[in-house]
C-alpha cells in the first residue's frame, strides 16, 4: 500500500466524490416528496455509512483527504439533521453494536417526511 498512495488515494477521492452525489439526490428528492417510510431510508443510508468509513480510513496516515470533500458532507448532514427525527436503530439489531450512536447518528432515526 505504501508504494500506491497517490493512486489509493485517487480511487477513494473519486470513489467518495460518486457517493456525495448519489446522498446529495437522495436528500434532494427527500425534500420535493415524503419519504419517511423507515425501510426505504434504512436501503439507502449504506452510501453514507460507506463514506464515513473512507472519510475514516482517509484520517489515518499517510492519507490526505481533500477538505472540500470534508465540507460538503458536513453540509449534507446538516441539511439532513435539519429534518431528523431521532428514533430506534434502522437496520438489524445484530449491526447496532458496530455503529455508534455519536459516530452514525444517521442510522438512528429517519428524515421527517
Amino acid at each position: 500500500m505504501a508504494q500506491n498512495v497517490v493512486r489509493y488515494e485517487r480511487r477513494i477521492h473519486q470513489e467518495l466524490r460518486a457517493r456525495l452525489a448519489q446522498w446529495s439526490g437522495y436528500l434532494g428528492h427527500m425534500a420535493s416528496r415524503p419519504m419517511a417510510d423507515v425501510h426505504y431510508y434504512a436501503s439507502v443510508v449504506d452510501t453514507r455509512v460507506v463514506m464515513a468509513a473512507m472519510v475514516q480510513q482517509m484520517a489515518k496516515r499517510p492519507f490526505q483527504l481533500d477538505p472540500k470533500i470534508l465540507e460538503e458532507l458536513r453540509a449534507l448532514d446538516q441539511n439532513l439533521q435539519k429534518r431528523w427525527q431521532t428514533g430506534p436503530f434502522v437496520w438489524d439489531d445484530v449491526w447496532q453494536a458496530a455503529y455508534g450512536v455519536e459516530a452514525y447518528w444517521f442510522l438512528y432515526g429517519r428524515p421527517k417526511g
